[in-house]
């Protein structure tokens, strides 16, 4: 059986580290997100991310749709990409989670 991890889990994650899988500067990462925007139309209406994490991603799709609705559970997470996103006025953080 297949296990998520609880939000406990990550509140630690990201208390013991901004960024802990290196979004910002990873070039697997950034590969991952030219391949997700190149996948996608060059315009959209409303997207839907979840497990927005720290924004990363989030800040690329924004300026691609009318309308971003960014998940994530980890309220450090939404902190951090509120802050990234602060300049894209078409974007929504929701704190929830997707089982």
């Amino acid at each position: 059986m297949i296990r998520s991890w609880d939000v406990a889990t990550f509140d630690r994650l990201y208390a013991a580290n901004a960024d802990p899988w290196d979004f910002h500067g990873s070039a697997y990462e950034r590969a991952k997100y030219d391949a997700t925007l190149a996948a996608l139309p060059a315009r959209c209406g409303a997207l839907l991310e979840v497990g927005c994490s720290i924004g990363v991603l989030t800040s690329r799709l924004a300026p691609r749709c009318d309308h971003l609705l960014a998940l994530d559970f980890a309220e450090a997470a939404l902190v951090q990409a509120r802050l990234v996103c602060a300049g894209h006025g078409n974007v929504d953080f929701l704190r929830a989670g997707i089982p």
